[in-house]
């Protein structure tokens, strides 16, 4: 039996709307214009681009499979070639985004954890970057002995402001005394941008958690579903002859 005969599946449904037919094929070619979109230019063994790939394909994973349920909907008694090779491809294509989407599972929690050691290599960068420039001011503090030291060093750390308010409501303090409000300045902001980047980095890393988890549910959830319409529809992949007391064969 040659793919050009007629093909009489095992369900038979009555014909439907020429219009939904073609919405589904319609929101087929909208999903793959859509996941190419997504996937161009690749940056394969890049976790934040295979991360927010993962997410992407998650949130359009209904887009291709209302179009697959749409285009197979309603299949009519007899099927040309041309219908049979048009819906083997949408199994086909059904077949891809499940096995697509398991795939999904692993490759998230691996990506998560190459993210989050990128994370925390880079809190350590800035903790060490942070130390060492203390370090620096503080040599440099020590160095000074006069007044315009100091301020040549606040122009450079953009502190000038807050030493010209200083010595305007102390104009009698000595130099010791400035030197060490100064310092224990220098500190305190080197301190608050690490806590603001600590701050940050627990808010990157909770975001991560749960779209780590949201990638995790989307991707079962799609593929289960893609699983159920494959079945649903597995007798398409194979030929069944009308008997030979049917109508279509006399």
């Amino acid at each position: 039996m040659s793919l050009e005969q007629d093909y009489q599946p095992y369900n038979i449904h009555s014909e439907p709307p020429s219009s939904v037919s073609l919405v589904g094929w319609a929101l087929v070619a909208g999903s793959l214009a859509t996941f190419s979109y997504i996937i161009f230019p690749p940056r394969l063994m890049e976790p934040q681009w295979e991360f927010q790939t993962m997410m992407a394909f998650v949130d359009n994973s209904l887009l291709p499979l209302l179009g697959i349920a749409l285009a197979l909907y309603g299949r009519p008694l007899v099927i040309n070639w041309l219908k049979l090779l048009g819906m083997r491809f949408l199994l086909v294509f059904t077949l891809a985004l499940a096995l697509l989407y398991i795939g999904f599972l692993p490759l998230a929690v691996h990506d998560m954890q190459r993210l989050q050691d990128k994370m925390n290599h880079q809190i350590v960068a800035a903790e060490a970057i942070q130390s060492d420039h203390i370090r620096k001011l503080d040599h440099a503090l020590s160095k000074a002995v006069t007044m315009p030291e100091l301020q040549i060093l606040c122009v450079f750390l953009t502190l000038t402001p807050a030493l010209e308010q200083r010595r305007t409501a102390n104009p009698k303090e000595p130099f010791e005394a400035t030197r060490t409000w100064l310092q224990t300045r220098i500190h305190s902001d080197e301190h608050e941008g690490t806590r603001f980047a600590r701050e940050a980095f627990k808010r990157d890393h909770s975001r991560l958690i749960k779209d780590t988890v949201k990638i995790g549910c989307g991707a079962t959830l799609a593929a289960i579903c893609y699983i159920v319409l494959l079945i649903s529809h597995r007798d398409l992949l194979r030929k069944h002859v009308p008997s030979p007391d049917s109508p279509e064969t006399a």
